[in-house]
């Protein structure tokens, strides 16, 4: 079956950089990135072959209603796509809340009938991804495992928790995996595997994006996955260093990940993360 040239899909570990590289992806000409489009509630009896093809129909209906109506539904802050879908740090609340919603996004820019479309969604393309790498190209964003957990724990998530309930519902055995583990990190380590196991097994090694080389590369790294991408002056920054986290949950965190192991590994080594977990614990 031959992939559609002009649709990508974006997927991701959750707070991996997806919705900051969508919206760079966005500022491109003749492109449209959209965060989230889909309500995924309304695939919960299907099986998920279904489930691939409703997606199918409803990026091609997403594409008419771009040319007819110049506009597209995507997670939204005020009718703009978010460069984060939640709240930042303020000196009062150490959570932070989802704040982009469900609506429209307006197309204001110049596209053609061959506009290149790029769909993110991080759990539920993970979990459909031996179907739907068939039909389109995909490229997933990782980060260092450690940076992962810490950034869900500062969020009012189930992610917070160890716990996915689309990835869940989509892959029953993740749900038994981590509804017999006790401990938040260890569902929390079980989980960046999941995702990391599932790009090892179906996305190309090129086509698998480091969030620590979108920073340090300010974005420019994105024009190898691409083409013709350029930054356009956007300003990008790391939130490696930015959580609220005492020193020794940062060291128990690493700790499990170190002895835990698993497909990260093959991403991030243990000297990634422990160079990271003494640059958090030197500035606590």
């Amino acid at each position: 079956m031959q992939k559609k040239d002009h649709t990508l899909l974006l997927t991701g570990l959750p707070r991996s950089g997806t919705t900051l590289v969508c919206r760079l992806l966005h500022a491109q000409e003749n492109v449209v990135a959209l965060n989230e489009p889909f309500v995924f509630r309304a695939f919960e009896l299907g099986s998920l072959d279904d489930i691939t093809e409703f997606i199918e129909s409803q990026l091609n209906a997403i594409r008419i209603q771009i040319l007819e109506e110049r506009k597209a539904p995507s997670l939204q802050k005020k009718g703009n796509l978010p460069e984060n879908n939640f709240t930042e740090f303020n000196g009062h609340e150490k959570i932070r809340r989802l704040d982009a919603q469900h609506g429209y996004i307006s197309i204001s820019q110049k596209v053609n009938k061959s506009f290149f479309m790029c769909v993110k969604h991080n759990v539920a393309f993970t979990a459909l991804l031996p179907h739907l790498i068939t039909l389109y190209p995909v490229v997933a964003v990782i980060r260092n495992p450690l940076a992962l957990i810490l950034s869900w724990n500062s969020l009012e998530s189930p992610l917070s928790e160890g716990r996915s309930p689309l990835g869940e519902r989509l892959d029953p055995l993740l749900s038994k995996t981590l509804s017999n583990l006790t401990c938040r990190i260890q569902r929390q380590v079980v989980m960046i595997n999941w995702f990391f196991e599932r790009f090892q097994l179906y996305v190309s090694p090129g086509q698998i994006v480091r969030y620590e080389e979108i920073i340090h590369s300010g974005g420019n790294c994105l024009s190898e996955v691409f083409p013709s991408f350029s930054t356009h002056g956007i300003n990008i920054y790391s939130g490696n260093s930015q959580y609220h986290s005492d020193r020794e949950e940062v060291i128990k965190i690493k700790d499990i990940l170190l002895q835990t192991g698993g497909p990260y590994l093959y991403y991030y080594s243990r000297d990634e993360i422990s160079f990271l977990s003494d640059l958090l614990t030197y500035r606590l």
